[in-house]
C-alpha cells in the first residue's frame, strides 16, 4: 500500500535510551486496579496509547530517507533495526466476553504496526515462539500538516521535520504483553506485592532505585537514568558484569539524529552501576551509553560510538571502501569516512600485467 507523505528531513542492544517512568508497570499491577479487556479492539486502544506514552525514539535512518523509500514502495529499510520492543506487561480478559471464550489463556502477545500494509496486527503464542495471526486493524493515517502561510520556506521545513519525527518514533514499537483469564488477577497482584514487599526490604535505597529503573526482564542489557540534583543531572548507567568501559552520548535534538561523546572510559570498577555528575551549563539533552568493549572490526573505534556518533559501520573497518580505514579518515586525515576518498599514489591499486598481455608504451 502506497501512502503519500510530507518529506521532510530527519537503534536496544548496546544503545540505551533516557526510559522514563520504568516502573510503572510494577506501580500500575500493585497500586491500581488489574487491566481488564474484552476483546481485541480494547487491547489495540491500550497499544496505541501505550505507544504514545514511550519516550521519542531516534530512528536508525533519517525520517527524509524513511519518507522518500515509502513513496517509492522500497520497505528495505523496515530491516535496518526498524522496530523497538517495548513490554506492556498483564492484562486481563474479562471471564464474561466472547473473547475470554475463543481463547485459552494464558498467552503472549505481540502487536504492531506493518508500516507497509497500513495495519495494526495482532499475534498471540502459547510456548512465545510460535505466533498465528488473531486479528487487523486499520492503521492511523499520516495527516497531511497543515502549516501557516506566514511561516518562512527554512521554518516549514523545520515543522514538517518535527511532525515526520513525531509521526514515525511511535510507529515503531512493538508492544509485547502477557494475556490471563480476569480470575487469576487479584491472585497475581498479592503474589506480586508480597514478593516486591519482601525484596525492597533486603535492599538499600540506591539498591532500590536501580531496581525500579531496570526491568527484570533487560538486566543484561546497558540502561541509563537521569536525576536532577543542584546545578546539574546525575546520570546512571546499569549494566551486566563483565562490562570494564562505557562513554555516553548526548543529543540536544532527536530529530536530527545527531550524538556527540560526552564522556568516554567511565569504568563500573567491579559494580553494575555508574554515575557521572554534568554540570547544567555544561550539557543538557538527552543521553545513550555505549559498551567501549565491543569493537567488532578491530579499528580501534567501539561498534556503539561507530553507529550513532559516526553513523560508520561497526563491523567494517573500512566503511566506504576507500582502502582508508574509518579510525585513519576520522582521526588522522580528518575526511568523511562514509563518503570514499580519492586515493593517493602511494597506494593506488594497479593491475598486474602478464606476459600475455600488450603493453602500450608511451
Amino acid at each position: 500500500m502506497k501512502r503519500k507523505l510530507l518529506v521532510g528531513v530527519f537503534v536496544a542492544g548496546i544503545a540505551v535510551f533516557l526510559l522514563g517512568a520504568v516502573a510503572i508497570e510494577a506501580v500500575d499491577q500493585l497500586m491500581i486496579q488489574p487491566r481488564i479487556i474484552s476483546s481485541w479492539g480494547e487491547l489495540v486502544d491500550a497499544y496505541y496509547s501505550a505507544r504514545e506514552d514511550v519516550p521519542p525514539l531516534p530512528l536508525p535512518l533519517g525520517a527524509e530517507e524513511v519518507a522518500a523509500s515509502m513513496e517509492k514502495d522500497d520497505w528495505s529499510f523496515l530491516a535496518d533495526n526498524w522496530q523497538w520492543h517495548h513490554s506492556g506487561g498483564t492484562y486481563y480478559v474479562a471471564d464474561s466476553s466472547k473473547l475470554a471464550q475463543t481463547l485459552k489463556l494464558p498467552l503472549h502477545i505481540l502487536i504492531y504496526e506493518d508500516l507497509q500494509r497500513g495495519e495494526i496486527v495482532v499475534l498471540s503464542s502459547a510456548d512465545g515462539e510460535r505466533y498465528k495471526g488473531e486479528a487487523l486493524f486499520d492503521a492511523p493515517e499520516f495527516l497531511p500538516l497543515d502549516l501557516l502561510s506566514t511561516l518562512s520556506a527554512e521554518e516549514k521545513a523545520e515543522e514538517e521535520r518535527v511532525y515526520l519525527f513525531w509521526e514515525l518514533s511511535p510507529r515503531r514499537i512493538v508492544w509485547d504483553v502477557t494475556l490471563k483469564a480476569e480470575e487469576n488477577a487479584w491472585t497475581d497482584l498479592v503474589v506480586r506485592r508480597d514478593a516486591a514487599v519482601a525484596s525492597m526490604s533486603l535492599l538499600e535505597k540506591d539498591e532500590i532505585m536501580a531496581m525500579m529503573s531496570v526491568p527484570a526482564e533487560h538486566t543484561n542489557d546497558i540502561w541509563i537514568s537521569g536525576e536532577a540534583v543542584n546545578n546539574g543531572l546525575n546520570v546512571t548507567v546499569y549494566c551486566p558484569s563483565g562490562v570494564s568501559n562505557l562513554e555516553i552520548y548526548v543529543s540536544d535534538d532527536l530529530v536530527s539524529n545527531v550524538w556527540m561523546v560526552a564522556v568516554d572510559d567511565l569504568s563500573p570498577s567491579g559494580t553494575n552501576v555508574v554515575t557521572w555528575l554534568t554540570e547544567a551549563e555544561e550539557i543538557t539533552g538527552f543521553f545513550r551509553a555505549g559498551n567501549m568493549d565491543v569493537d567488532s572490526d578491530f579499528d580501534t573505534i567501539c561498534d556503539a560510538r561507530e553507529k550513532f556518533v559516526h553513523k560508520t559501520d561497526p563491523e567494517d573497518s573500512d566503511s566506504d571502501d576507500d582502502q582508508l580505514s574509518d579510525y585513519q579518515e576520522l582521526y588522522v586525515d580528518s575526511t568523511d569516512p562514509n563518503n570514499a576518498d580519492i586515493l593517493p599514489p602511494d597506494i593506488w591499486i594497479c593491475k598486474p600485467v602478464t606476459f600475455l598481455e600488450k603493453v602500450v608504451l608511451p
